[in-house]
């Protein structure tokens, strides 16, 4: 049988203290969280999502808008994302590309 290696506070213990010693402690295997601690949790990640939402509904927007973007004789209404962000804010003023952010942030707590 192989020889396990031992550190030399195991060698002079008896087994049932290295029994303890191995064994894991109840607050390693406990996992539910302090009522606190879900809440500080919860607003977290509304927060987190909340934020992400309002830094990725301009990108959102113009990428909308150039998938339904009227094609006419002289080409399509916009050369690209930029293109299309810029052109929004110059004609509809630049808090249009945060149309539907209340729908959007309703979205994100269903």
């Amino acid at each position: 049988h192989p020889q396990t290696l031992q550190s030399p506070a195991m060698a002079t213990t008896t087994a049932p203290q290295r029994q303890a010693l191995m064994a894991p402690s109840v607050a390693a295997v406990s996992t539910a969280p302090a009522a606190g601690d879900l809440a500080v949790r919860a607003l977290s990640s509304g927060l987190a999502a909340g934020a992400a939402e309002c830094m990725t509904l301009p990108t959102d927007v113009a990428k909308v808008r150039l998938q339904v973007q009227r094609i006419g004789p002289e080409g399509p209404q916009y050369k690209g994302l930029f293109d299309c962000a810029s052109k929004i804010v110059a004609q509809e003023g630049p808090a249009s590309l945060w149309k539907g952010l209340a729908p959007a942030l309703v979205r994100q707590v269903n």
